[in-house]
């Protein structure tokens, strides 16, 4: 066997950027398990029948996207109509 002898006088320490890119790679790493882990969670809920039954009530109450907007829109009717009125009255 060939041993590779090296001189006592080398230093081999390692460079700072190659420290920095191994603490990057593993933090990328972490976040890339994370993700892959809560996007494979999200999809087995979505096929459970848990979602399924949630799914089916959201989308079988009575104007549930009407109601919502009416919402909005009762509340933004008054700031609408000032600001109609008083470009109105500017421009007179």
């Amino acid at each position: 066997m060939n041993k590779v002898v090296f001189h006592k006088s080398d230093n081999f320490k390692r460079p700072l950027s190659r420290v920095r890119t191994r603490y990057i790679s593993f933090l990328a790493l972490l976040i890339s398990i994370i993700t892959f882990t809560s996007g494979f969670y999200f999809a087995l809920f979505m096929k459970g029948p848990n979602f399924e039954n949630q799914f089916n009530e959201i989308m079988n109450r009575p104007d549930f996207e009407n109601q919502f907007y009416r919402e909005i829109m009762k509340r933004l009717t008054p700031i609408i109509n000032y600001e109609i009125e008083k470009r109105f009255e500017e421009a007179n």
